[in-house]
């Protein structure tokens, strides 16, 4: 995510550099800007999450090779 925050005014609006433009509709306060990363910030660990799942389901453990637990080694 390339995001910054710009200031004008009183009012404050979101920067993206992935598509170069403001990704709200209007000028807002910091406590709606605030809003705006946290919403964010959660479908990002919705998607780690959902990764990590698939992950796991496949090889039973989600971390990454060399470090991947092996079910034999890991007890109940």
């Amino acid at each position: 995510m390339g995001w910054h925050v710009h200031h004008k005014d009183g009012k404050y609006q979101i920067w993206s550099t992935v598509v170069d433009a403001y990704i709200l509709s209007e000028w807002v306060s910091a406590e709606v800007i605030e809003q705006a990363y946290v919403e964010a910030a959660i479908e990002d660990v919705k998607k780690t999450a959902k990764m990590n799942i698939d992950r796991a389901r496949e090889f039973y453990c989600s971390a990454m090779l060399p470090f991947r637990c092996d079910p034999k080694e890991v007890e109940e």
